[in-house]
């Protein structure tokens, strides 16, 4: 008969689904009450006031600017100025108002002003334009002479160079709005080269378009800009969040098989393999480029980071928290079930001599080596399943399987399934391996590492004197 049987042991449905809630709602009373730290919303605020005075001087010296020009485009762009104003004072304290608030969800509340921001600003772009048309074909309609055509398209020229110099002079047009201003511009000599030729309505219409597609542009690229600085506070947010994740969860409670905390912490690096500290070092290199580069990141990288890789980092931080929590659990249950062998076999006349896990490290297979007053050995090995969460496998290996019979063999198997899931295990179907087994596995001392083993010589004599006793009653009888 075969001297090494085998089955695979895992924790039932029902047991996993109430750690895996259990563990759920302890992380979430373990998270910290702010979503985010003191440090963080100093900063936010000050880089909000910082913005919005920058944007008040912009509009200032633009309206300065346009002191020079006809009344009627000052005006216009003064409104559009004030409604600029207005909106960005409007989005920064929605701002400030959600990182204040801790029990706002910080990222759908910052998503939900962006798309504001998107909505008003294109609105303003729209009312714009019909301002600007209407003004257009009143002036084109009140200018009957030549001289007056070529008045009119100077001071639409005027207005439209003034808006340009701004333009390049305040806002980062090359990252927002590539080539927008060269093409605006060469509209821009179209018409001063038709007002040289005298060319005095074709001068006009130019001068009108390149005015509008600076004004125009002017809006949006407040936009873009109102839109990135909002973007940036997200990720901001998001990042310092996840800092304080990876900080959080260094070290974290285990949980027992009840899914009850215990009075003692894990390392999750460790039952990890070293995972967690390498998402950590992979995020902080994005964030480093991020920080480090010389050009702005693009908004769609932006995006990318808040909407997809942000959200996949703090899930595989919440999973490796869960998985060692298992592992720590499973490294139990791999003791557990040698116990529970053990006990079951004391029946027979073994008792245990030594057991420990394999090199000492407890994410290792967990060993019991066992004798009976006859010398015959068995050795319990319980090996973790790497795919199956809570799920293990044991081994039994038996010196004397030669000397028994079939019936003798398969009557121990039968109790040691008994006696598993009468713990609530799931067992699965015992096979035997063909091939004998390895004298070496025998060998008790090998595999120890110093201070791990566990030495019960007094219990192993106490229940071999225990079982000779019974012997002899059976024998008398």
């Amino acid at each position: 008969m075969s001297g090494h049987k085998r089955t695979t042991i895992t924790l039932s449905q029902e047991e996993y689904r109430k750690l895996h809630e259990a563990e759920m709602r302890l992380r979430f009373m373990n998270e910290r009450v702010p979503n985010i730290i003191e440090e963080t919303r100093n900063e936010i605020s000050e880089q909000l006031q910082t913005d919005l005075e920058d944007m008040q001087f912009r509009q200032a010296a633009l309206l300065e600017s346009l002191d020079q020009v006809n009344l009627d485009i000052s005006n216009m762009e003064q409104n559009t100025s004030q409604v600029l104003l207005d909106q960005q004072h409007a989005l920064h304290q929605g701002i400030a108002e959600v990182v204040s608030d801790y029990h706002v969800e910080t990222e759908t509340a910052l998503a939900s002003l962006e798309s504001q921001v998107q909505s008003q600003l294109q609105d303003l772009i729209v009312n714009h334009h019909h301002e600007w048309s209407w003004m257009a074909n009143e002036w084109q309609r009140q200018a009957n002479g030549q001289q007056q055509k070529n008045q009119l398209a100077r001071e639409w020229l005027q207005a439209a160079a003034i808006l340009d110099q701004f333009i390049i002079e305040n806002y980062d047009h090359t990252h927002f709005t590539p080539g927008a201003v060269e093409r605006y511009e060469s509209r821009l000599l179209q018409a001063h080269d038709n007002l040289a030729h005298n060319l005095a309505e074709a001068a006009v219409t130019a001068a009108q378009e390149a005015y509008n597609h600076f004004s125009e542009l002017r809006i949006e690229l407040e936009k873009r800009q109102a839109e990135y600085q909002l973007l940036m506070q997200r990720v901001n947010l998001e990042a310092r969040k996840l800092h304080e994740q990876f900080r959080a969860n260094l070290n974290v409670p285990a949980i027992d098989l009840d899914g009850n905390p215990l009075p003692f912490n894990i390392t999750v690096d460790f039952w990890a393999n070293g995972e967690l500290k390498r998402l950590e070092q992979e995020f902080e290199g994005v964030m480093t480029e991020l920080v480090d580069s010389a050009q702005p990141a693009p908004a769609d990288s932006l995006r990318e980071l808040v909407d997809e890789y942000f959200p996949c980092v703090g899930d595989k931080i919440a999973e490796f928290v869960f998985n060692a929590r298992m592992k720590v659990i499973n490294a139990q249950l791999r003791m557990n079930i040698a116990e529970i062998v053990v006990q079951a076999l004391s029946g027979q006349g073994y008792a245990l001599d030594t057991s420990y896990f394999l090199t000492g490290d407890e994410r290792e297979p967990y060993q019991a080596n066992l004798t009976n007053y006859e010398g015959s050995q068995i050795v319990i090995k319980v090996d973790p399943i790497p795919d199956l969460e809570g799920g293990n496998e044991l081994h039994l290996y038996t010196s004397d399987a030669q000397d028994k019979t079939s019936h003798e063999l398969k009557q121990r198997a039968l109790e040691i399934r008994r006696a598993l899931q009468s713990s609530g295990l799931d067992v699965g179907t015992i096979t035997a391996n063909r091939s004998p087994a390895d004298p070496a596995i025998f060998q008790t001392g090998s595999n120890l590492m110093p201070g791990k083993s566990t030495k019960r010589d007094k219990n192993r004599k106490d229940t071999i004197q225990k079982y000779k006793e019974q012997e002899e009653l059976r024998l008398e009888k």
